[in-house]
Formats: C-alpha cells, structure tokens, sequence
C-alpha cells in the first residue's frame, strides 16, 4: 500500500491522502488503534447519503501502516482469485468502474456539461486506438493545464467498424459557441431551429418540448464535438455515460487498458462516516443482503436520501 500522509481538520475530518473520513468520537490518540466500525456512510455534496451496513465489524480507517492482506501471506494469491472465474472477475471490475464515474459526477457540482466528441477521419483514423489515444490524451493535458478542465469520459468502440468516439461529462471551462441546434423531446439528435421552429407553427411539436442548447467545442481540434448543460439531477446522465462500460460484459472494448479518462483536479472519493451501531439493527434493515466471500461478512446497502432537486 502506497504510504499517504495522514491529517485531520479543523472539522475533524481525517484525510488519508485523497480519501476522508469521520469517526464521531473519536480521540486523536485512537487513530492508529485497530478500530473497526459496522457501519459506513457516504456522504455527496448534492445531499446524497449511501448508508453501508455490515452484520460484524467489517469498515475501518484505510491508513498506511494497516494491511489489507489475510494473517497466512503464503495462502494471499488464492485469496485474490478465491471462487472466481475470469468472467466474474471482469464483472467486478466494470462494477467498480461504474460506481467510480458515478462518484466523480456526484462529487464535482461544477461538472455539468454533457460532451460528445467524434473524430473528423480526414484528421484522424477513428479505428486506430494508439492514434485515438494519443491524440485524445495530449488534447486532455493541454485543456487541464491551459483552461482548468475537469472531466471523467468514457469510450464508445463500434465493433461494426471499430471507430471511436468519446461521452463525458466537464466543467465550464472550455469556450462553448451555440451549434443552432436544440435538445427536442422524442428526437436522438439535436435538431436546427429553423426546422423547430418550423415544426411548431405546424403544430408538430410544443414549444415544451424543446430542450437544451447544443453546443459546439472550438477548442475540439480533431472532429465534432456537441455539449449540453445537463440538470441537477444527473441519474440520467450517469446511466447514459456509464452504459457503454455495462453493455461491454466482456471487458472487450477496453481501449489502451482504460475504462474512462478522468482528471486528476477532481473530487473522486465521498466522505466517509463510521460509526458502531448496535448490531441488532442489521437484521431489521429492510435491504438486499450481499455476501462477500474473501472475508465472510454481510453486507446491506441504503440510500437514505435523494438527491435535492
């Protein structure tokens, strides 16, 4: 395990590298104790709350000097790989590919533009993943160090002719210049106002049923690009973004070993609230029950609130 600096707050949050937590009671002298807790809450700025409860006492402060390994280091590879295949192995992992895009989108408030960007093939060889990559990621660096951007994006690969295009969700610190499009209910893509317009005179269409602006990226050097400011409650957006991970069981259409692309000037860890409480609640907790088989333990998940409107 990587050796982070560990502090603690003038609000007595204690900050393990990038990670938070709050143990409510605890003393500063307990911090290096063998604490453990059974129950975990996560705790996001748009007033989300994912209580976690364990039927022991399965939670604790990930600090350095613990280890995650079991007592036998000889028996540690077959605890890796203990009862599962490879194709439940890959399941995991795009598992927990999705519940890390969800937090960062949940976590950073200033993301909310929805953004597409395709490859101008006159430009670039949307089919070639070394070429896509390159291209991609040097464009990426330069917008952090130049404009500040903030980004997760995840990859579409089209199996029928490989190109590939890329959705993501950023702040507002790229220039944005209105397409002349909009967002129209019941239509995939955006449609021109002269056309909209036109519908609704005709009574094709309500004027309640035209959407956001669509955007266009100047600074988008090597295709198309489209940009939407997305709604407070981004459940949709999230399901949109992490659909090709979910879609992509097989773990096939990795590109360059990567799920997504993110930023490293983002929030990506939720604060994390532990406490005991008395372990006759776990059976009344009306929730789905998951085992985990590496160390025995039950687990029941809660969203206790949802996200403010």
């Amino acid at each position: 395990m990587k050796k982070y600096d560990v502090t603690i707050d003038a609000e007595s949050v204690i900050h393990v590298g990038r990670k938070k937590y709050l143990v409510p009671g605890m003393e500063l002298d307990d911090l290096f104790g063998e604490n453990y807790y059974n129950k975990k809450s996560l705790v996001y700025p748009c007033g989300l709350v994912k209580e976690v409860y364990c039927n022991s006492w399965g939670f604790s402060l990930n600090l350095p000097h613990r280890s995650k390994k079991p007592d036998f280091p000889d028996l540690y590879p077959h605890f890796l790989t203990y009862g599962k295949s490879d194709r439940e192995k890959e399941k995991d992992n795009i598992k927990r590919a999705v519940r890390k895009i969800e937090d960062i989108i949940l976590l950073n408030p200033d993301m909310k533009y929805f953004v597409t960007l395709t490859f101008d093939p006159e430009q670039v060889q949307s089919s070639d993943k070394s070429q896509v990559c390159a291209k991609f990621e040097q464009w990426l660096k330069n917008c952090v160090s130049r404009r500040g951007l903030k980004y997760v994006f995840v990859p579409e690969y089209h199996k029928k002719d490989g190109k590939i295009h890329f959705h993501g969700v950023v702040n507002g610190a790229l220039e944005m210049v209105d397409s002349g499009t909009r967002k129209v209910n019941g239509f995939h893509k955006p449609v021109r106002l002269t056309k909209i317009n036109r519908w609704i005179r005709a009574g094709r269409i309500a004027e309640a049923d035209v959407g956001s602006v669509v955007y266009n990226l100047p600074e988008w050097d090597f295709g198309f690009s489209t940009a939407m400011e997305i709604a407070k409650n981004k459940s949709n957006i999230m399901l949109y973004v992490t659909k090709y991970i979910i879609k992509d069981a097989q773990g096939v259409n990795k590109i360059m070993g990567k799920r997504y692309w993110s930023s490293r000037n983002i929030e990506i860890y939720p604060l994390a609230v532990l406490e005991n409480v008395p372990r006759s609640v776990y059976p009344s907790i009306d929730a789905k029950e998951y085992d985990n088989e590496y160390n025995n333990l039950k687990y029941k998940y809660v969203n206790i609130r949802e996200e403010k409107k």
